[in-house]
Formats: structure tokens, C-alpha cells, sequence
């Protein structure tokens, strides 16, 4: 007996960012929105999001007055954990990782590889970046704008579409080891 479209699973992407989005739903933001045109580029139709930092923040001044407490990190792992295991594409969007200072620093670089970890251990052998780096996906439009000249293309998707690739993890740089 033929299986009917409806019953094939979903493809899910997983993307890993920094942390929440402060006083907004993070379906009211622009990450959201980027990581939306995203999901027909990488071939999912749905979507779940992990930080790798639990606390939302204005900006990255408060990550690093507030990250030094190893406990902001550690609860994001269950999360992490659990998207990285059940989606098919794993997407690092935390951002290039520059500006964190002190044990803040110390933190994001052990976090960033545990979560690494925990992608290879879940199967996953390549991971989707923007040009081989964790960019976040609130500065796709910035980076791939036709004023940069980094990416082609009539449209944001058109250009996102080009600089979006999948990478082995040990090819991903910007990784803040």
C-alpha cells in the first residue's frame, strides 16, 4: 500500500542561536522571519529553536555581565540536547562570537563545544552556516545585501540562498574555541 504525502515525516530544522529575544516573542522578530526564508533553502518545512544561553538580553553588554554565571549556560543544554536529536538539518546561528570577555568568554567557548558535541553524537556530520560561520540570523539581510556585494540575487531569499551551505563541523569556522 502506497504512503499518502500526509503521512511522509516533516523535515525539521534545528537552529541553535544565542539566546531569547528580550520583552518579544520570538516569532515577532527579525531572526524569525530570516530563519523562515530559510526552511525551503535547507529543505525543512518546520522549525525548532535552541539557545545556547538561557537569559534574554538587550544586547550583548548584558550577556557578559550576566554569563559569567556558569548556570545560564548549563540550563540551555536540555534544549539543545533535545533539538539537536530530533531535527534532520542542524543550523548554527549563534553569531560570530566576538565581544565575549572574561569567564563570559570562558562559558560561551565550552558551551559552544559541548552543543558541538552533542550534534556529531546525535549523527549529524554537517551542519548549515552562512559561508562556513555561525552568523545570527538577525544580520542575514545585512550581510548578504547587494551593497556588500557578497551574495547575488534579485531578492533576500535569492541571496541567502547563496551563502547559506552546509559544512562538516570541523570545516565551521568562527566557532569561538
Amino acid at each position: 500500500m502506497a504512503t499518502s504525502k500526509s503521512q511522509l515525516p516533516v523535515p525539521r530544522l534545528g537552529a541553535l542561536l544565542l539566546n531569547p529575544p528580550q520583552g518579544v516573542d520570538h516569532t515577532a522578530t527579525i531572526s524569525w522571519r530570516n530563519l523562515q526564508v530559510a526552511l525551503p533553502i535547507v529543505g525543512c518545512d518546520s522549525m525548532q529553536i535552541a539557545n545556547l544561553f538561557t537569559m534574554a538580553t538587550r544586547d550583548l553588554l548584558e550577556i557578559n555581565k550576566f554569563g559569567v554565571e556558569q548556570q545560564h549556560w548549563l540550563t540551555a543544554r536540555p534544549a539543545i540536547k533535545s533539538v539537536v536529536r530530533s531535527c534532520d538539518e542542524i543550523l548554527l546561528a549563534w553569531g560570530v562570537g566576538s565581544g565575549f570577555v572574561g569567564r563570559t568568554r570562558q562559558h560561551y567557548q565550552s558551551q559552544v563545544r559541548w552543543a558541538l558535541d552533542q550534534i556529531a553524537q546525535a549523527g549529524h556530520e554537517q551542519v548549515w552556516t552562512v559561508l562556513g560561520l555561525p552568523r545570527h540570523p538577525s544580520r542575514w539581510r545585512q550581510f548578504t545585501g547587494p551593497e556588500r556585494a557578497i551574495a547575488s540575487g534579485a531578492n533576500f531569499q535569492d541571496r541567502l540562498e547563496t551563502v547559506l551551505r552546509r559544512s562538516y563541523i570541523a570545516d565551521v569556522r568562527g566557532l569561538g574555541k
